[in-house]
């Protein structure tokens, strides 16, 4: 297993941590059973785990399966107005600065009009808030596993 450079955990730690990335819900006891960790081993990773993630919990007023989500790299240098912006969206968006440019992960729901969304996007950018940005929507493919990207080509 290649271990990502810049955090100091061991690979039994970053084990724990993939076992738990995707729900931090799971039952411990299942864990500590299966894997055939000691009781006082798992808690200890788990407190490193703790210590340098963040838990967060996506809220989606509808359900997550009513939102179409749509990724943007906005070139802007009003990146906390726009964070701040479409964090006011009723459902949960994410964010991440790059140089002169914002990523975001922003769900639209599918009984608003998009054509909406986009309009705000454009008198944005008429009003010089946004300088350029691209969208794409995510592939999922959830019979393989949810958020999954798609497989690859066959040969």
């Amino acid at each position: 297993m290649v271990l990502p450079v810049g955090i100091p955990w061991k690979p039994e730690v970053w084990f724990l941590y993939h076992v738990l990335k995707n729900d931090f819900r799971l039952c411990f006891a299942h864990i500590i059973k299966k894997y055939h960790i000691s009781v006082s081993s798992f808690y200890s990773r788990l407190k490193k785990i703790k210590a340098q993630t963040d838990v967060i919990v996506p809220f989606y007023l509808l359900g997550q399966m009513m939102y179409t989500t749509f990724h943007f790299l906005i070139k802007s240098r009003y990146h906390q107005f726009l964070i701040d912006c479409f964090s006011e969206l009723p459902a949960w968006s994410s964010h991440c600065r790059v140089k002169d440019y914002l990523f975001s992960r922003i769900p639209i729901s599918k009984l608003a009009a998009h054509a909406t969304f986009f309009e705000l996007l454009s008198s944005m950018r008429h009003s010089g808030f946004i300088e350029d940005y691209e969208m794409a929507i995510p592939f999922r493919s959830e019979r393989i596993q949810p958020g999954a990207p798609p497989p690859p080509p066959s040969p």
